[in-house]
Formats: structure tokens, sequence, C-alpha cells
């Protein structure tokens, strides 16, 4: 069996498999690696993954990609609200790429530059496709240093203009250019988009010091480390919007808010999906969540079950409770993610001293194959500090963008807010 897997560029590694219909996801993973030639640290780096634009599934090692690919209409029903003509047009690649359950402390004692590039390649897709909300501040730090990494040093003579304006979707999201194409509209002196001079700038402001590839992948790397939501899984879903003036007195129906629901070995992360712009970040030590589903979901496919996550707020000087209902049809499966990286917390935190120990090891040995036992999260106070993120900027929770039940912290009800039974 003929088969192509996908790097995080999207160029593809082919190849045939004798017994192609039984290769397992671990068997086809080592063949990649061999075929990159990455160190043996690598298998705790990245995995195997089936991923569309509809559904996004990490393999486990014993998985038939082949097998899973044959059942991927079953998934989608089961997972997604898609249209029938939708689910039978949708088609998933396999994809080499990072592994959720892969923490920063491990990417960040990374050397080998081949293993470098593939996390960089992967960063800056999930930067364009609008995964990784920031500033423009922070987007042009990450746009100059593709550009260096992709066109070399500047060149007033050969970078001009008009090239970086054909290639802005490839260094900006949709909505960062849609954004700037609205302020253009207002300017009567220039007919350059205005992210093509920061771009340039931004440009000539990283080729003022020579730096090798390896250096532009860390330094790219160490920019995307910063983000909390660094390293998640990405899942579809929807929540309500608290009620307008119109929607309280029954006049207009309050739409639901589409939202992407991001999960890594830090937390949970809620952004809304049409404006790239992150509601609400939570870190597992302030949540509590619970899955819920229906009895009638099985009769009606309109009733999807729900992901429930409540935590501390203070309102007027005093603590209370805040409870939000996300729905989705992947609800089961962040429910599943949610508990395996709180499980990797609590065990990986018992014995930080030993751990810090093997640690040292794995910095002398990069080449050790046994690098998941000493795949320690972050320490507390490095988490404190990257959700310390999201209380500035744009990364701020935005708490009047959700409807949320309130409880007092002895679990009397203030306001239920629109939750909805399940």
């Amino acid at each position: 069996m003929d088969i192509c897997v996908f790097l995080p560029d999207m160029t593809g590694i082919q190849m045939t498999l004798e017994d192609g219909k039984n290769a397992t996801a671990s068997e086809i993973f080592e063949l990649v690696k061999e075929e990159l030639e990455l160190p043996a640290s690598s298998a705790s780096i990245f995995s195997l993954w089936l991923t569309s634009p509809l559904l996004e599934v990490q393999l486990k090692p014993h998985h038939s990609p082949f097998k899973l690919t044959m059942q991927w209409d079953e998934f989608l029903r089961k997972y997604t609200v898609e249209t029938e003509d939708e689910i039978l047009r949708d088609e998933p690649s396999l994809v080499f790429q990072r592994s959720v359950y892969c923490s920063r402390a491990r990417e960040e004692m990374e050397a080998d530059p081949k293993v470098l590039r593939l996390l960089y390649q992967e960063a800056v897709r999930n930067v364009v496709e609008g995964r990784y909300p920031c500033e423009e501040e922070v987007y042009l730090r990450l746009a100059g240093l593709q550009a260096l990494e992709t066109m070399g040093a500047y060149n007033p003579e050969t970078h001009t203009e008009d090239i970086y304006e054909k290639e802005l979707h490839q260094y900006f999201p949709d909505y960062v250019i849609a954004h700037g194409q609205k302020k253009l509209s207002r300017l009567f002196s220039s007919t350059k988009h205005p992210l093509v001079y920061k771009l340039v700038h931004s440009h000539q402001e990283f080729s003022q010091k020579k730096r090798e590839s390896v250096d532009i992948y860390r330094e790219y790397m160490q920019i995307c480390w910063q983000f909390p939501f660094y390293g998640s899984a990405y899942f579809h879903g929807q929540i309500e919007k608290p009620a307008g003036v119109l929607a309280k007195i029954g006049i207009q129906r309050n739409p639901d808010t589409e939202i992407t629901v991001a999960v890594n070995r830090e937390g949970i992360f809620v952004i809304d999906s049409s404006k790239a712009s992150l509601i609400l970040g939570l870190p597992y030590e302030d949540l509590s969540w619970e899955y819920a589903e229906s009895g009638s979901a099985k009769d009606n496919p309109n009733c999807q079950p729900c992901l429930f996550l409540q935590f501390e707020a203070t309102e007027n000087n005093t603590t209370v409770t805040k409870l939000l209902q996300i729905f989705s049809k992947e609800a089961k499966l962040m429910d599943a993610l949610i508990e395996t990286c709180v499980a990797i917390l609590q065990e990986t935190e018992v014995e930080p001293a030993i751990l810090k120990e093997e640690h040292a090891q794995a910095q002398a040995t990069p080449d050790n194959a046994d690098l998941d036992c000493v795949d320690a999260p972050l320490p507390k106070e490095k988490r404190g500090q990257l959700f310390k993120i999201l209380q500035s900027g744009q990364l701020c929770n935005k708490m009047d963008k959700l409807c949320l039940a309130t409880f007092s912290v002895e679990g009397e009800c203030i306001d239920k807010g629109n939750v909805r039974t399940p």
C-alpha cells in the first residue's frame, strides 16, 4: 500500500508498506523518524495524527491509520455537527506533528536542528491559521523572523514591497489582514496594506544580526512557548452569548458563539473562532470540570453533549464560583484529554527532586530513547507566569463575553445565567 505522511509544512513523505492495512501508527512513525534522520528523543515530542478541517485525532501507537480512515465518516457523525454531504466530502490526512502530551520543558531543552525545524514549521502554521491569538506587535516579531528564515537577510533591491504584499497570508492570520484592510480603506495617501511596511521594518530589524537557521527556529519558538495555549489540541464548540436587551424581552433570538476549545498540559482555553480572540483561559489548578449528556441526545440530533467548567472569580470584593457550559459533539474527547493531562500533572509533581536529576541526565544524553519518563510539566511557578499573560493586553479573560451561572462559595445559586439542564 502506498501512503503519504504529511509534515507540518504540508510537504509529504511517500512510502510503500507491505501490510499497509494492518500497519500501526508506531510502525509508520518509526519509518518517518528514520527517513527524516531524527534522534531517538523525538519519540517523546512527536506523534501521528489524522486531521481534516472537521476533526483532528492524535493516534495511539497501536492504532491502524488505514482502519481509522475507513471509519472516518462514522467518527464525523459521532463527533461533529456537519451535514451528510460535508461528511462524505471530508478526507483525513496522516500528519506527523507535535504530541499534545509533550511538555514545554521537554521542548525547551531540545537542541537537534531537525526537531527544532519541525516544531518551528508547526508553530508557523498555527500562527497563520489564527490558533495563537496575540497582539499585532507579537505577530510582527514572528513574521520578521519568518521572513528572515524564508528570504534571508533583508535586501532592498530584491525584497520589494510588492513581494511582501503578495505573501501577507503566509505571515499573518486572515483576521489580522482584514483588520488592517479596514484601516487601509480610510487612507488615501497609500495603496499598500499597512502591514506591508511593518513587515518590511521587522524583517530589516532581524536582519541586523547574523543568525543561523537553527537560531531563528529557537528564537521563534521562544516567543511561542510564552503563549499559555501553546501545544494545544483543538476542538469545535459553541457557548451562549450574554442576553442583550432585545433577547431578554423575547424580541430577538440570542445566537450562540462559535468557539474553539484549546486543551494542553497546562489548562483549557476558550477562543472566539470568528475573531480569533481569547475569551477565557484557566489552569487546571483553578477549575473543576464535568462532562454531561442529555438522555434525549440519541433522539434529538440537535441536542449536543456539553462540558461544564467551574472556577472561582471575584465580584464586589466577594469570592464566587462561575459555571460555563460548552456545547460540543467533541465534549467527550475534551473530557478524556483533560483527565489525562490532569493525571500527568499530578503524577509528575510527586517527586520533583528526582525529576530534576533525570532532566539533567537527559540533557547530557539527548538521544536517550526513554525520555518519556522525564517529560515533566512546567514548574508551578512558571505555569503561573504563563497565565499572568492572560491578565494583560488582548489576552485577558473576557468575562463579559460569557454567559455564566454564578454561585456563592456555599453553593447557593446567585444567577443561573442561561445554563441548560442536560
